[in-house]
Parts: structure tokens; sequence; C-alpha cells
């Protein structure tokens, strides 16, 4: 399988409406559609995923990036991979609104997503990755997630 084509299954906006819809999930609550302009790189690129799917309930946005010098570094240039990334963000919305769950203002799934019910070990960690970044994101001010990772920019 060539590179763009492993590049384009990796980012369809089927697989990446999933991603939303376990970190609507996690946030618990109607979701500011702001945010998932934040998810998909912190949850596609590995660095941080691998930090996102270590974290728990009690976790929150200083724990997860900003505690130590070596998790600031996966957050590094996160202004640059959002707008790289922002293409795919619409697409994938659309999708998400298609499977009929509710989108506005604010995202709310139609139905539970559970992430420990996924039998693919490598499929699990990108939505643990994505539930655990909707659970650190509920306990800020939607301006505050984007201000404390460093982005200024949609």
């Amino acid at each position: 399988m060539k590179i763009s084509e492993i590049e384009q299954l990796s980012l369809s906006p089927f697989w990446l409406s999933k991603l939303i819809s376990h970190f609507v999930e996690g946030y618990g609550k109607e979701t500011p559609f702001e945010l998932t302009y934040i998810l998909l790189p912190l949850v596609l690129r590995q660095e941080s995923r691998e930090t996102l799917s270590k974290l728990n309930a009690n976790s929150t946005i200083y724990s997860a990036f900003l505690d130590h010098r070596d998790k600031r570094l996966n957050i590094t240039a996160l202004q640059h991979y959002v707008e790289a990334y922002s293409k795919y963000v619409n697409p994938s919305l659309i999708v998400y609104a298609n499977a009929g769950h509710s989108f506005g203002k604010c995202l709310q799934n139609s139905r539970k997503y559970d992430f420990k019910k996924e039998k693919s070990q490598q499929t699990k960690k990108f939505y643990k990755a994505a539930y655990y970044l909707g659970v650190i994101f509920s306990k800020e001010e939607t301006k505050d997630c984007f201000y404390k990772l460093g982005v200024f920019k949609v």
C-alpha cells in the first residue's frame, strides 16, 4: 500500500467522525464544535495521542500537556497542525451529522460510545485518546482550551 493511500484512509471523514463521537462522549454534554479543530491534530499525532491515551477522569489540561517540559514539547507547533488538519474537520462534521448526531453551534451524540468495547487495540488507543481529550476539555472554558494550548487562529 502506498503512503498516499494510507494517508487517505487515516484522514477519511468517516474515521474522523468516529473520533469526534468519542470526543463528544468524553465531553459529557453539548460540545462546542470549535474544539474539533484541536481534537484531530492532538489525537492523530502519535506524540500527543500517547499522552492522551494514558489519562484518566481526574486529568486536566495542565496535567496532560503543561506540567512537564516533555509534555509541552508534544504540543509544540500545535497552531501549525491545527491549520494543516482544519481542511479535514468540516467533511468529518458533515459525516458526524449525517450519522444522526446533533450538529449546530454545539455537538451532541445521538447514542452512547464506549471505547472499551473496541476490539482492535490500535483503534481503541485512538478512541480512548479522543474520549479523554473530551474529558479534560469539559473542565475548561472553550476559549481557555485554545489559549492554554497556544492555538490562536482556526
